[in-house]
């Protein structure tokens, strides 16, 4: 909700980011892919927010283990999971041409 209405509440984001890395490795692929892409939605709009740097390095942090969890799930993700987590690692820049090409296999 903060992405879309692109407003940056730094106490929540650490509460979000923290819960999520806590768990995020026991998320069904949905929960997956559509928290990545939330985060992600969340660093577009930090952008516009001056004094987000550091909520933007938690959430990039948080991205980067997601992307790096992603072959646990690969197997389970549908194509809208898919696309979701491909935009999320490209507008977040923590993707790169291997994640890519895991994605499309």
């Amino acid at each position: 909700a903060m992405g879309t209405l692109r407003s940056v509440h730094k106490g929540l984001i650490e509460v979000a980011v923290n819960l999520c890395q806590r768990e995020l490795d026991q998320f069904k692929p949905f929960e997956f892919a559509s928290s990545l892409w939330a985060f992600a939605r969340l660093i577009v709009a930090a952008r516009e927010v001056p004094g987000t740097q550091a909520s933007q390095a938690q959430i990039r942090n948080l991205l980067q283990r997601g992307i790096g969890l992603i072959s646990s799930v690969l197997d389970e993700l549908r194509l809208r999971f898919v696309v979701m987590v491909a935009w999320a690692a490209s507008v977040s820049h923590c993707g790169d041409s291997q994640l890519m090409g895991a994605l499309a296999a």
